[in-house]
């Protein structure tokens, strides 16, 4: 008996020193590499057919650097149960008879079977996971339909981290039904692009949990995941190959943003696919075609037919147009007009606005055209006889300087459009191809090269709290007989004679709606002198018209010059002409006086008036009056006053001479709502210290004073001889400031 104690003893005491040779260690902490966890698994399942309640699952993984084996976890629901799967990538389910059978489950039996003796796997597993629940399982997949499956790598060192959990569904033993085929519009990206989207949209399929987008790209289909939603969008996706990849012989679409927009024409792209092998059957194709499959827990359903999606003809980018004048009438011009090319097109089509309509010209395959020589225009004989339209077969007019008078007797005849104030020419172009004709590009607007009228200023002024008025300054034009000053009313201009003055002034014409005219709605400007002055927030006018001036509160003016004949021989825009409210009404202010004496006086200063020069002081009873200046406000910009005093006509003269030494004053009576108004200039002498400007001796040429106005505020305080203050008065007085000679031509 001693003796075998001692054997048991001496055997227990060598199994201790064999297993202490043996590693122990957690799966969570193998070092290096085996601390990676790997990746989720992939997995398909698959039904095993019609009324068999059973699938298999097709499992796939990322290799992981080092492992000798790997193992899979799959949960009965009560645990995991590991399968050794050999040092593979790929695994599946099916043929291993793995799950419980029937009877075993009803026994309340849970363990998957090792020895080839179960079944396939359940498709749905709720049964099996109820045993586990029953036993006391924590893994809450009571009441589940999923698998959940872990993949595991072996190492050397041992087993490493499991990956995280994969869902996994059996399908239905019968698939749904494919889904109805989606509905697509195309748009284009816009005119010169050469590229478009496609909006698609599809019916929601019952049980979908996800849908994919799937399009051709003329070797095979690409799948774009679109989430949970029953339409998607390829505008600014950037999905399509780039020209660059394309010229390369790339055909893949890109999934990283880094492509373009889809081309209005995939022949290029589809021609790349048939030379790499593609039976497809798109080359020289012109269609996308694009189908819709529904994602649901098991997997992918079945994909809809196709849909066949044409991008829209291009709409042609706007011609560049450039504006001539007819070397033989300078009242006369031309357009020349060019455009890019759109492939395939057979021919173009430009129109051209007659004041009502476009009318268009096919002028064959070319991409440039002019009007030069073809005499489109309405003659003057059809314009008097209320004709504006354009003739096709060439028996008009050249193209006139300034359209206006077309568009006005178009206007007349047709007065639901008014372009009668329009100096522009508008061009359109079209292409027209074998089946049908693009979308007409927009319009280039061009005026004819009429010359800018020069020297132009504006000065604007307050009447009131609600009005004011604004001057406008030009310099004369050669053989000009009429001026006309156009003023908006936020859609359209409306012209008002200057006769053959340089200057015009709104003051007292009345042009503007009255109020009781606004608020009935009536938005045109008067010409019959039935209107008020010009209001200090015309954007009220401008809402009324409805126009993008609407928050704007300047005006918008030109003007333009004739000759004899009533040919436009000159034109100037004026730009942000604002009436400052910050002036005080000019009708709360008293008659101007003139006092120069006090005319340089320093803002705030008051001053005494010496009676030797001032004949207020001959009533003063031996007291004095002191003046003192309160603000003093500018009326005018520096403009046209008057002309030099020393020059009583028009001169061919190449310059005239002016001494600074030499000061003369003089006054006039402008025409500006001012009054009399003195200013001092040069003389004209010879003398020492004189400077010269210089003239065109070959027109006539008269010297005059330009400069700007100013109201000066002052207060007049009477005081007798003991000094005390017995009459107060407030007065203004007009003058001049940055008197300069310029030389115009009258």
């Amino acid at each position: 008996m001693k003796k075998k104690l001692e054997k048991i003893l001496i055997l227990g005491m060598a199994l201790m020193l064999v297993l202490s040779t043996i590693t122990l260690y957690e799966p969570q902490k193998v070092s290096g590499a085996a601390t990676d966890k790997p990746e989720k698994t992939t997995i398909k399942t698959y039904s095993s057919g019609v009324g068999t309640g059973t699938g298999y699952m097709d499992i796939t993984w990322k290799a992981m650097s080092g492992a000798t084996n790997y193992k899979l976890l799959i949960s009965n629901g009560y645990n995991y149960e590991i399968f050794t799967t050999g040092n593979v990538t790929a695994w599946t389910t099916k043929g291993k008879k793995i799950f419980p059978t029937q009877t075993e489950i009803s026994q309340g039996k849970y363990a998957f079977h090792t020895d080839g003796k179960g079944v396939e796997f359940a498709s749905d597993p709720r049964a099996l996971y109820e045993n586990g629940y029953k036993a006391g399982s924590t893994f809450g997949l009571r009441n589940q339909q999923k698998y959940i499956v872990r993949v595991m790598a072996v190492y050397s060192s041992g087993d490493g981290p499991t990956s995280d959990i994969t869902d996994a569904y059996m399908p239905p033993e019968t698939l749904p039904a494919k889904p109805d085929k989606s509905i697509i519009s195309a748009y284009s990206s816009g005119a010169g692009t050469g590229t478009g989207y496609m909006d698609i949209s599809w019916k929601p399929v019952s049980g979908a949990i996800d849908y994919k987008v799937v399009i051709s790209n003329g070797y095979n289909y690409e799948y774009f995941t679109t989430g949970n939603n029953t339409s998607w969008s390829t505008k600014g996706k950037k999905i399509f190959p780039t020209s660059a990849e394309i010229s390369q012989g790339k055909y893949a679409f890109h999934s990283d943003g880094k492509g373009a927009e889809f081309a209005s024409d995939p022949r290029d792209l589809y021609e790349v696919g048939y030379k790499a092998g593609s039976t497809f059957g798109l080359r020289n194709q012109k269609k996308y075609i694009v189908r819709v499959l529904a994602v649901y827990p098991w997997g992918d359903g079945l994909t809809s037919d196709i849909t066949e999606v044409y991008m829209p003809k291009e709409k042609m980018a706007k011609p560049v147009v450039t504006t001539h004048e007819l070397e033989s009438d300078n009242s006369k011009g031309y357009l020349n007009i060019s455009w890019r090319p759109s492939p395939d097109a057979l021919s173009y089509k430009i129109g051209l606005f007659n004041g009502f309509d476009y009318q268009y010209i096919n002028v064959g395959n070319v991409t440039s055209w002019s009007t030069k020589g073809r005499k489109i225009w309405a003659t003057e004989e059809e314009l008097d006889a209320g004709q504006y339209r354009l003739h096709v077969n060439g028996d008009g007019s050249e193209l006139p300087i300034d359209p206006m008078r077309t568009y006005s007797v178009a206007y007349q005849v047709n007065p639901s459009v008014n372009y009668s104030d329009r100096l522009f020419y508008y061009t359109r172009v079209i292409a027209v191809y074998e089946d049908g004709e693009s979308p007409v590009s927009d319009a280039t607007t061009q005026t004819m090269p009429i010359p800018d009228i020069g020297d132009t200023d504006t000065d604007e002024a307050v009447i009131n709290e609600n009005s004011g008025y604004i001057d406008l300054y030009w310099a004369p034009v050669d053989n000009a007989s009429e001026y006309k000053v156009w003023i908006s009313d936020g859609k359209n201009f409306k012209e008002y004679s200057a006769g053959d003055q340089n200057f015009w002034s709104s003051n007292d014409q009345k042009i503007w709606p009255t109020n009781e005219e606004l608020e009935r709605g009536l938005g045109q400007l008067h010409d019959d002198g039935n209107g008020t002055d010009l209001a200090l927030k015309p954007s009220q006018l401008y809402k009324l018209n409805n126009t993008a001036y609407k928050d704007y509160d300047g005006y918008v003016t030109r003007v333009t010059a004739y000759d004899e004949k009533g040919h436009i021989i000159g034109h100037h825009q004026f730009l942000d002409i604002n009436i400052q409210t910050i002036l005080e009404p000019a009708d709360e202010l008293p008659e101007p006086e003139i006092l120069e004496i006090i005319e340089n006086a320093p803002l705030d200063e008051e001053v005494m008036l010496p009676s030797k020069d001032n004949g207020l002081l001959k009533s003063a009873s031996g007291g004095y009056i002191t003046s003192k200046t309160t603000s003093s406000k500018r009326l005018k910009k520096v403009g046209f006053l008057n002309y030099h005093p020393d020059f009583s006509k028009s001169y061919n003269s190449a310059g005239y001479n002016f001494a600074p030494s030499i000061r003369r004053s003089a006054s006039v009576s402008l025409s500006l709502g001012y009054g009399m108004i003195s200013f001092t200039i040069d003389g004209n002498k010879n003398g020492g210290s004189t400077y010269s400007k210089s003239a065109n001796e070959k027109k006539k040429s008269r010297p005059a004073i330009k400069g700007e106005v100013w109201k000066t505020y002052y207060t007049l305080r009477y005081y007798s001889g003991g000094g005390n203050l017995y009459r107060t008065e407030y007065k203004t007085y007009n003058s001049t400031k940055k008197e300069e000679v310029y030389i115009t031509y009258p």
